[in-house]
């Protein structure tokens, strides 16, 4: 009984209740994808890739200009190799400007 109310109550209810962490969600969507297909995996990679790009773009204005100076759009990043146009962030950058 005990192990049975620790993997069903007491850890998920602390993972989701009090800490606030989606710990469970991800597990699952972690055991589904185990099983997807190379297509779908680089679909989803893509997907949460323009998410994140679009997040940047909305929310920091260091990327956002130095994109725009760049002359970098995230709408042209269509596969995980189009995105090696756009400059790695390094400490060095982000303290110096958009040398």
């Amino acid at each position: 009984m005990l192990p049975w109310a620790y993997r069903n109550l007491i850890i998920p209810g602390y993972e989701s209740l009090i800490k606030r962490r989606r710990t469970f969600h991800h597990l699952r969507d972690l055991e589904d994808s185990q099983w997807w297909t190379t297509e779908k995996i680089y679909a989803m990679q893509r997907r949460r890739l323009q998410a994140l790009l679009t997040h940047c773009q909305q929310h920091s204005p260091w990327y956002r200009d130095r994109w725009k100076a760049l002359g970098l759009r995230i709408d042209d990043v269509s596969s995980l190799e189009s995105l090696s146009k756009f400059p790695v962030t390094t400490r060095e950058r982000l303290y110096s400007g958009f040398v």
